[in-house]
């Protein structure tokens, strides 16, 4: 459906997302992700993560590429999102790439099988623990990057991992200085001991298949938008 934007709120909320003609090549996201990759080319490695419109931010298990949500693709999306849910993840550059930067710590760990390297496991915990229903971090803890909301880093090992690679991806001088005396900088440090290993590596691509493909949902946006999705792999 190319012309979907003349319809009302209440009409394309009824809309199937898989119907929607979007292609984040033509948002300023592209934009955004080119900075992404750029970074990883000055950090030394070769990964190149596929990334597609989807339901929502996530990395699926055992995939080497990131989805990035649907509504990101169209301010009229926005809109609506943050009309029937509150708010919209990533709708500011800073927000699109701290989230973009998570998820590719998530990724790239299938893309150089780094989740069973012995440090990875010794310094960030074992990736095999359960994710808690809730979590009550240590607000006052230095022993963990603070990057996402609500010291997201503390909820498991990969999200540790995670959290860790988006904030290492950035200048080394920037988190040297930020996390100096801190617990989290020896995490720091580790990970960019991992990084330089993978430099040399050639990553895998994984799977080309794209999970949660926003053409794959064959649900309304209104079921989309208000979490009718069935699974979320990495947030």
């Amino acid at each position: 459906m190319k012309n979907w934007n003349h319809l009302s709120d209440e009409e394309l909320l009824l809309v199937k997302v898989r119907d929607l003609d979007l292609d984040i090549e033509r948002t300023p996201l592209v934009s955004y992700i080119e900075q992404l990759r750029s970074e990883l080319r000055r950090r030394g490695l070769s990964f190149n993560p596929n990334i597609w419109l989807g339901d929502e931010w996530c990395n699926p298990e055992g995939s080497t590429g990131v989805v990035v949500p649907f509504t990101l693709a169209h301010p009229r999306l926005i809109r609506l999102e943050r009309q029937y849910v509150g708010f919209a993840e990533g709708t500011t550059e800073n927000s699109f790439m701290r989230l973009l930067r998570h998820e590719v710590g998530h990724a790239i760990e299938s893309a150089y099988n780094i989740v069973r390297h012995p440090l990875r496991e010794m310094v960030f915990g074992n990736t095999d623990r359960p994710y808690p229903k809730s979590y009550r971090p240590d607000k006052q803890s230095r022993d963990f990057v603070r990057h996402l909301p609500n010291y997201y880093a503390q909820a498991h090992p990969d999200e540790d991992f995670a959290e860790t690679f988006a904030v290492w991806v950035t200048e080394k001088k920037h988190w040297r200085e930020l996390y100096r005396n801190w617990g989290a900088l020896d995490k720091l440090k580790v990970m960019d001991l991992l990084m330089r290993d993978a430099c040399d590596l050639t990553p895998i691509q994984g799977s080309r298949i794209e999970k949660y493909h926003y053409k794959n949902l064959n649900m309304s946006c209104l079921n989309i938008i208000n979490g009718g999705t069935t699974t979320i792999i990495h947030i």
